[in-house]
């Protein structure tokens, strides 16, 4: 243990700076930083201490601290000690659960649909992502119900083709069977139904509603009352759906939100994150979080954010980052990711309206 009563903390500056616990085989197990080296450290010889951070200084044997000229250059080199340290009593996130997203493998011969949590880059088109997989799972239900392709594997492809014989979808009219009906649907037709599906995920569904009910319309005048009823539950099926692949901000946000939860009494928290990209919420990803010493959640959210886009492609950060947290550096911190983006970044908490509103869902799906 770092003996406390060699402790003087007259000795150390109160200037701002970063500081490290070490054991007893020189391994660095805690890194922190302050805008007051002396006033921080002094809490950790504190009589009454968290549990953890009485484990921490019990393990330590002695503690050393680098000044720095502001709170910048305290939060890069935090960012980088951690980095290259990994220190055991430090904030450890962890993937926690990918969101699923609706997948269209539109460079096979034969294009399908399905669900799925992982992305490849090998031209799959990819829309989502949705909260809750049993939703997608009634999406995609109602979706083959308009859009009737094939959502099977290649293995039960092929075994169709082999036997002449469709899957249950064939036969109940969500999927055209494409395995068997090759001489009913052109692989000419079956694109264009893949790109009907991608065109209406793309885009505001009210267009191909009021083509269909103009389908509709015609089909009753024509007296094709059944043509006339299938179209109306499509069109049925799409109002349903619409909301789901809606616009969830301005068309040209750029915006990464964030949420961070902690639960006191369990000791456990988690962080969400949802990145909108042109007014759409374009991908998601959850952290658990495995707290070291810190046991704030502002704090697990500010390491995160310094963990993502310190060392991120400028081009991939966006022009405002949104919590759901004050950060105590949060405009330090701003400044350092500005410097990586090389033009401005905000972080702030919105107060209210649709970005707001959008936060408290992630922080729901936290």
């Amino acid at each position: 243990m770092a003996n406390p009563n060699s402790y003087r903390p007259n000795n150390i500056p109160t200037s701002p700076g970063v500081y490290r616990f070490f054991n007893d085989q020189n391994r660095v197990i805690y890194v922190g930083k302050a805008k007051n080296l002396r006033a921080r450290l002094s809490t950790y010889f504190q009589s009454a201490l968290d549990e953890k951070v009485r484990t921490m200084v019990w393990e330590a044997t002695r503690v050393d601290w680098t000044i720095v000229g502001n709170e910048i250059e305290s939060l890069q080199l935090e960012f980088n000690w951690i980095q290259q340290e990994r220190p055991k009593y430090n904030v450890i996130f962890r993937d926690d659960k990918s969101f699923p997203y609706l997948a269209v493998t539109v460079k096979d011969s034969v294009p399908r649909i399905f669900v799925t949590r992982n992305i490849r880059k090998d031209g799959t088109k990819y829309f989502g992502p949705y909260p809750h997989a049993w939703a997608l799972r009634e999406l995609v239900d109602i979706l083959q119900t308009i859009f009737p392709l094939r959502s099977c594997t290649s293995g039960v492809f092929a075994r169709a083709e082999r036997s002449n014989r469709a899957c249950l979808l064939g036969y109940i009219g969500k999927c055209v069977a494409p395995c068997i009906k090759k001489d009913e649907i052109s692989s000419s037709e079956y694109h264009q139904l893949v790109n009907s599906l991608i065109s209406f995920m793309n885009s505001d569904p009210k267009k191909l509603i009021g083509d269909l009910r103009e389908q509709m319309t015609a089909a009753s005048e024509s007296e094709d009352f059944e043509s006339a009823a299938k179209l109306r539950d499509q069109i049925d099926a799409l109002e349903k759906i619409s909301t789901s692949n809606s616009v969830a901000l301005p068309l040209d946000s750029n915006v990464d939100l964030f949420a961070s939860i902690w639960e006191e009494m369990g000791g456990k928290g988690a962080i969400t994150q949802f990145q909108v990209r042109n007014g759409r919420v374009t991908s998601a990803q959850s952290w658990i979080v495995e707290s070291g010493v810190e046991v704030n959640r502002a704090d697990h959210l500010e390491q995160l954010l310094a963990t993502k886009y310190l060392a991120a492609d400028g081009a991939e950060i966006p022009d405002e980052i949104l919590v759901n947290v004050p950060l105590e550096d949060g405009g330090a911190l701003a400044d350092l990711i500005s410097q990586r983006r090389n033009s401005k970044v905000e972080i702030r908490v919105p107060q209210r309206g649709e970005k707001r509103e959008l936060l408290d869902s992630v922080q729901r799906n936290s």
